[in-house]
């Protein structure tokens, strides 16, 4: 067989791979509510955008879903090397896993913890609030000189939101590097005027009758801005797409429902949500 048609056939089944997990891994909807692994942005109008279905990423590669997936993978493993050290893990399942989760501001805001931990060695044996991230060398790297605060704030935010919601009060923050597979394991004092913050800032996000401001420094050329998935919304003017949470009739009711303004009651379906209807107007 020819190089060429080597290359063709080799080509072709990349092509076929990215495709098949580009449709597996996709969601059906956007998330319905708001992650506290989202809340710690700097910038409160992204936020915004994602709540409302404004900056929908609905053509994520196979390999950022490949990415996305690894970390799952890697949970288990994290698991596994604090078992052998001695460690007791409980994670979520299909049994268990409301008693990691949390829900507030009328239930579109919350998330589920990886999970909890102790071991009798450690911070007097109480039980830690576990969360487990990958991070390729230049993270991992800067996670490490400038700690866990600095670095990754939204993820502090988030652990700490998490340690807030069980009542913990310290966690065991797991970096890996994807590279080369270092660990960084790193007991953290959680912060529960944070996580305060945070959930009184899920609650404007939520509620607001407008988009809120751009973050300083906003601009086409902000390394910032030009990495944020609505950059082209918000920088470039793009198309929002149609549904009824992009809608300015649309707004946020009790027990994680949708209301319309404009038709006086609550929008019996999430299909019907995603959809919207022709009296659909942007907002803004």
């Amino acid at each position: 067989m020819e190089q060429q048609q080597l290359d063709f056939l080799s080509k072709k089944l990349k092509e076929q791979i990215d495709y098949n997990d580009a449709e597996h891994f996709k969601d059906d909807e956007p998330r319905w509510h708001l992650g506290a692994s989202q809340i710690g942005a700097d910038c409160m109008r992204q936020v915004a955008y994602s709540f409302r279905w404004m900056a929908v990423e609905n053509n994520i590669s196979g390999r950022v879903h490949r990415l996305f997936n690894r970390g799952h993978i890697e949970e288990k493993r994290i698991d596994d090397s604090l078992r052998r050290s001695g460690w007791t893990v409980h994670v979520p399942t299909e049994e268990t896993k409301e008693q990691f989760r949390y829900s507030a501001v009328m239930g579109f805001y919350g998330g589920e913890a990886d999970g909890v931990a102790s071991h009798p060695d450690y911070m007097n044996g109480q039980w830690l609030l576990v969360e487990k991230k990958t991070h390729n060398t230049k993270s991992f790297s800067n996670l490490v000189s400038k700690g866990l605060e600095t670095a990754k704030p939204v993820h502090f935010a988030q652990m700490s939101c998490y340690g807030k919601a069980l009542g913990l009060e310290y966690g065991l923050y797991y970096p890996v590097n994807k590279n080369d597979d270092d660990i960084e394991p790193k007991f953290i004092k959680l912060d529960r005027q944070l996580a305060e913050q945070m959930e009184a800032k899920a609650h404007h996000v939520i509620t607001t009758e407008s988009l809120p401001r751009k973050i300083k420094g906003n601009s086409e050329t902000f390394y910032v801005c030009k990495m944020c998935p609505a950059y082209g919304i918000c920088q470039k003017g793009a198309k929002v797409p149609v549904n009824c949470r992009s809608c300015k009739n649309g707004k946020a009711a009790e027990n994680g429902q949708w209301y319309c303004k404009l038709f006086e009651g609550i929008i019996p379906s999430r299909e019907f949500v995603a959809k919207g209807c022709d009296k659909w107007e942007q907002f803004e």
